[in-house]
């Protein structure tokens, strides 16, 4: 297995729509703390995968098939082979039609649609033999957001950790799975943040 990871800068300028929260007043002012696209290429002799996670609320299907299309001609990898994900932060800039949750501006999007695809490109430029483990745990911080407060309502708090170092042991990369909407900024927030999961990743 050999495996290579990077991360590009998303950081939208002050001005644009948030999204995540419906009346929202008025565009971002300033920005709190980076966006990042990540992503992880790991290869082996049968078949390459790429994982690319954003600091965005979400990306409509045309972005990501634009990003893995991409992302495959440059870096090799299949575009079927390209998963594209994102943290889900609500203090992020507008990046899909969402109704009421702020204007979508393109050529940021554009932007964002080219520098996921690059980290792949730099993720795959960085291979180098690696090894892999997996891990589980549970944390308390979510709850269900339908019945906030109700300790009988079902919540998952599994957390799922994926670890590939390098062959001296060295942590190339960390994939996280955790279900928490990525809310801790709140609505009044107009700040531009990546909230709890750039958090985590820094």
């Amino acid at each position: 297995l050999r495996a290579g990871a990077a991360k590009v800068d998303i950081t939208p300028p002050a001005g644009l729509d948030l999204t995540g929260y419906a009346g929202r007043e008025g565009p971002s002012v300033d920005v709190h703390d980076p966006l990042f696209a990540r992503a992880l290429v790991l290869s082996t002799v049968e078949a390459e995968v790429a994982i690319v996670s954003l600091d965005l609320i979400g990306l409509d299907d045309g972005s990501v098939a634009r990003i893995r299309a991409r992302a495959s001609e440059l870096s090799g990898v299949p575009p079927e082979n390209v998963l594209v994900s994102c943290t889900h932060t609500h203090s992020g800039p507008a990046t899909m039609p969402l109704r009421e949750l702020g204007e979508v501006w393109r050529p940021y999007v554009e932007m964002v649609e080219r520098k996921a695809a690059d980290a792949v490109c730099e993720a795959k430029r960085r291979l180098v033999p690696a090894a892999l483990s997996a891990s589980r745990g549970e944390c308390d911080v979510n709850q269900n957001r339908r019945h906030p407060g109700d300790p009988n309502a079902p919540v998952d708090r599994e957390v799922v950790a994926l670890k590939v170092v390098d062959e001296a042991g060295r942590a190339l990369a960390v994939c996280v799975n955790y279900s928490c909407h990525a809310v801790v900024m709140g609505p009044e927030n107009r700040l531009v943040s990546a909230d709890f999961p750039g958090v985590t990743c820094s």
